[in-house]
């Protein structure tokens, strides 16, 4: 979910596009995992760009078509949209979290204060990022019509910063990353009877979904905007503007070893079928994709940044 500030920083110079960091409040409320989520959400658009540039990649093409409605060589906005994502891999956290044009929250939107202006007029104000809303809009998370999983707020040009929130309806999923599904020994992610793409619902697809709406792409959610099912509806028009159409290319891109299913209605479903030939594109040896052992190997730390 996307959203806007009403005016600019307070008080907050211009920081730079790609660095980021994890506020305390992932900590703090026992969700030390966001680093996690967040890491393998970049390391999910390094590999779709990655995929995408390989124009020997037929199955790649074909998921293509299929979310974005056009091929590859046709379309170049989704490349783009992922390369950007996968820069933040290429950044150090920032010393100071204010100097940061990216900062996810783990507080369910609850550091949003009310304040008063000079003309009397109430708003919203993060005091971590500078961001300001207006008083009417309540911070999604707190929203009671509908389950909100995370959203990002971001302020205009020429001060592009953006935070994120993930809210408790995401923090309370069982699992946070495709790594960590697999060292509950789940191989496989072929979708049995009743299941699809849908029921891989990832934190780490939730924040790979926000960052398509933060700068730099500041992408939107075009109605409707969730599950498979509108995701292959969209024409490319919408396709290419809509976050969870990336999220989902993403995500079935990242897993390794899988694809859509090769029977057209399966596909529409968003069957997944095992494929011995694709290999995961993150660029990362495999050592590295142990959340048990990597964070104590010297050459994952170096990769990571952990």
């Amino acid at each position: 979910m996307r959203l806007s500030s009403f005016f600019l920083m307070i008080g907050l110079a211009q920081a730079q596009i790609y660095n980021y960091v994890i506020d305390s409040s992932c900590d703090t409320n026992s969700y030390p995992k966001a680093q996690d989520a967040a890491k393998e959400a970049i390391l999910m658009a390094k590999n779709a760009a990655t995929r995408i540039n390989d124009m020997n990649d037929q199955v790649t093409e074909r998921l293509f078509q299929t979310v974005f409605k056009k091929s590859r060589a046709e379309e170049k906005g989704p490349l783009n949209v992922f390369t950007s994502i996968g820069n933040f891999l290429k950044t150090s956290l920032p010393s100071s979290a204010s100097s940061s044009a990216l900062r996810i929250f783990c507080d369910n939107d609850d550091r949003w204060v009310e304040k008063e202006n000079v003309d009397g007029k109430k708003y919203l104000f993060d005091p971590h990022t500078g961001i300001a809303r207006e008083v009417s809009r309540t911070p999604s998370c707190k929203k009671t019509d509908k389950a909100v999983a995370g959203v990002t707020y971001s302020t205009a040009d020429p001060i592009r910063k953006s935070s994120i929130t993930l809210c408790n309806t995401a923090l309370k999923r069982s699992f946070v990353t495709v790594d960590a599904f697999k060292q509950t020994g789940s191989k496989s992610f072929a979708t049995p009877d009743g299941f699809t793409i849908d029921n891989y619902n990832f934190i780490s697809r939730t924040v790979l979904h926000e960052l398509t709406h933060a700068w730099p792409n500041r992408l939107k959610d075009r109605a409707p905007a969730y599950r498979w099912e509108n995701i292959i509806s969209k024409d490319a028009a919408n396709a290419k503007l809509n976050s969870d159409s990336h999220a989902y290319f993403g995500l079935i891109s990242y897993l390794g070893g899988h694809k859509l299913s090769d029977n057209a209605a399966d596909r529409q479903k968003g069957r997944l079928v095992q494929s011995t030939s694709l290999a995961r594109r993150d660029g990362l040896p495999a050592r590295c994709r142990d959340l048990k052992t990597r964070r104590g190997d010297k050459g994952c730390v170096e990769v990571l940044g952990n």
